[in-house]
């Protein structure tokens, strides 16, 4: 079992269970007793909403709380608390099913903590850096003027007269997917 606490500073314990990976298997279609655990980690990483909703899932007294109710306790720091913890106690449940298993699954959540450490340096660094700032703004910036221009050609070819709609449709269309 894992602790963790919300923005409020209220402690909560998670854990997971055969039965709370059945409930896991069966809901979000995770099997994290005998899938690939490379797929199944994979999933976990790259999908964090799902994580929260496990999280909600193996809490072990949620108090009542719904679990709209439960999310908005949490911060970003207290999520990530959380999110840490979640990772601990899937370590320690899948090490637990078989050493040898979980003890690569340990370093397959180790390497993606880096992966997600490095990606939110890089994030950091992009968004401080004021060239790469700008080179986004520009980006925006053509990327909207491209856009007003094409809705203009839209609106011409839906007033032009001597058009039906189904050509002026067709028009628009062959356009727009030739993009």
């Amino acid at each position: 079992m894992k602790s963790f606490k919300d923005s409020s500073g209220k402690s909560w314990d998670l854990s997971l269970t055969i039965g709370k990976a059945r409930i896991i298997k069966s809901r979000f279609e995770i099997d994290v007793v005998g899938g690939d655990m490379g797929i199944v980690t994979t999933r976990l990483h790259n999908e964090p909403m799902t994580r929260m909703d496990i999280i909600y899932l193996l809490l072990v007294d949620n108090d009542g709380l719904k679990q709209e109710e439960f999310e908005n306790l949490h911060d970003a720091k207290s999520y990530l608390q959380a999110d840490e913890c979640f990772w601990e106690e899937f370590g320690n449940f899948t090490q637990s099913l078989s050493p040898e298993r979980g003890e690569a699954i340990s370093k397959l959540i180790q390497s993606m903590k880096k992966v997600s450490h490095l990606q939110n340096q890089m994030t950091l660094k992009m968004a401080s850096d004021p060239q790469v700032v700008e080179n986004m703004k520009q980006v925006v910036d053509a990327t909207e003027v491209k856009y007003k221009r094409e809705m203009k050609e839209i609106v011409k070819e839906f007033t032009n007269p001597g058009t039906t709609m189904q050509e002026t449709a067709e028009k628009v269309a062959g356009r727009i997917s030739t993009e």
